[in-house]
């Protein structure tokens, strides 16, 4: 989708950092999911590497929220974790796992105030005050009462699902990956759904000039996940229909940054339909002419 896009056509902007540091976040949750979901193994020494862990976890949340403060929507990864673990304590009157949940629920926020605390400083010093953000203070509003999610995900003003048809896939393996692992599939998509609300309450929800969904890039490792559950269950089925998608969505996403780079679909205002289907078909030949003139 538009990954690449950015990575080398705008790599100046923050998304991809923004990519990176979930992609650690998710990366470091899963590593420890059993452990975390267990709560604490009765083997020696096996806390102390979980209490690492969380730390890590919480500072690379606080350096994802200091990039783009949405970010921390996937703190609710660990924080679905640390439920499951704090619950399963109470239910079975486990006190040391009780209270070895509640300091790893201690590790985590630490992480996050030390991972954000350079931010914190910079807004005390700019703006006066430390959770105070530079989009509020520059005018920016939100309507948190009526967001334009469904222009977020279908509109053809940078719409993510009418620009990236390849998510349609990648949401349908996260919803079999949530039905088969609910405690890994749920929390990504209820994370994805933050993302979604925030940018839709945003009032330039449209992302000015972007190329489809420019500021849910951060999810693209969920999106990732998806697919490839999704693919992985087909292809022990039928192994060549994976490249049946990768090659028309390869195709569709390079015409679609030819078009929009090269100038033939508007790059701040919504496209039509024509220039969202037959335009790919037709862009190849304005080019040569174009190159020709």
């Amino acid at each position: 989708w538009n990954v690449v896009y950015y990575l080398v056509l705008e790599p100046s902007m923050s998304h991809l950092v923004s990519m990176t540091l979930v992609s650690a976040v998710v990366a470091v949750w899963l590593a420890g999911l059993d452990e975390i979901n267990d709560g604490v193994t009765k083997k020696p020494g096996v806390w102390e590497h979980g209490a690492r862990r969380w730390w890590l976890l919480g500072v690379l949340l606080g350096g994802a929220a200091m990039v783009r403060p949405q970010d921390l929507a996937f703190g609710l990864l660990p924080a679905t974790s640390l439920l499951i673990g704090f619950s399963g304590a109470v239910w079975q009157r486990r006190t040391a796992q009780l209270v070895r949940t509640f300091r790893a629920g201690l590790l985590l926020l630490g992480g996050v105030v030390i991972g954000y605390l350079p931010q914190m400083l910079v807004a005390t010093w700019l703006y006066g005050h430390p959770l105070r953000s530079g989009y509020i203070v520059g005018g920016e509003t939100f309507n948190w009462v009526q967001p334009q999610i469904g222009g977020v995900l279908f509109s053809l003003w940078h719409g993510l699902l009418t620009w990236h048809p390849l998510l349609w896939l990648a949401l349908g393996g996260l919803v079999l990956l949530a039905r088969r692992a609910p405690r890994v599939g749920w929390p990504m998509l209820a994370a994805v759904a933050v993302q979604v609300y925030v940018i839709g309450a945003w009032h330039t929800w449209w992302q000015g000039d972007a190329f489809g969904g420019r500021m849910l890039i951060n999810c693209a490792p969920v999106f990732a996940l998806g697919l490839a559950v999704l693919l992985d269950r087909v292809a022990t089925r039928w192994r060549g229909w994976p490249w049946l998608v990768a090659a028309p969505a390869l195709a569709w996403n390079l015409l679609f940054v030819v078009q929009y780079r090269l100038g033939f679909i508007p790059k701040a205002t919504p496209i039509t339909w024509e220039q969202l289907t037959l335009g790919k078909l037709t862009v190849v030949g304005q080019l040569i002419e174009r190159i020709l003139r």
